[in-house]
């Protein structure tokens, strides 16, 4: 089996581009008990950039697609609050949906490059990562996927036989 990792980046202050202290200890603490990835991608937003540098892994190459989506996908998925609803928006087929679609098939080419019991990394944004995880598997039951993903969070997907067979779902505990 192969794997494919996506984490949304860190916390940020918006409008600052950058990660807040904050956002730095958060991925520094989560990236310890990450991986290890034989590939690392991400966004080519700072944020997401420096999200995966914090967790301890050095970015391979940027992936364009993995940045922000193209505002009419973004309008489209802005109402939605779980993995549920984002499916929904999806199966209507407008720019969401197509969207998903590049995504997945970008998952798919990096997914290819791994041998055997290997795993890549992606760091993007809200919206990108439950479109493409949904995508990549169509027919999963999106009820118990529960809310999208907060601040390094993600979904671990499996691959094998040339398919997605499998998601994890990866949450983030507060520290207190």
């Amino acid at each position: 089996m192969r794997y494919l990792e996506l984490r949304r980046h860190s916390l940020r202050v918006p409008p600052d581009i950058h990660l807040s202290p904050a956002g730095k200890l958060l991925a520094a603490e989560v990236g310890s008990r990450m991986g290890p990835f034989q590939r690392v991608f991400s966004s080519p937003l700072p944020r997401a950039l420096e999200t995966a540098r914090a967790m301890g892994f050095q970015v391979e190459q940027e992936l364009d697609l993995m940045g922000l989506m193209p505002s009419h996908a973004e309008r489209e998925l802005n109402l939605a609050h779980s993995f549920a609803e984002v499916a929904q928006i999806l199966q209507i087929g407008g720019a969401a949906a197509e969207y998903g679609r590049r995504a997945a098939d970008l998952m798919l080419s990096l997914v290819k490059r791994l041998a055997e019991g290997q795993a890549a990394l992606v760091v993007s944004h809200l919206g990108s990562i439950e479109s493409t995880a949904i995508t990549c598997l169509p027919s999963a039951d999106y009820t118990n996927w529960g809310r999208l993903c907060s601040y390094c969070e993600g979904v671990r997907l499996a691959f094998e036989d040339n398919k997605w067979v499998d998601i994890e779902l990866i949450r983030v505990e507060k520290s207190t």
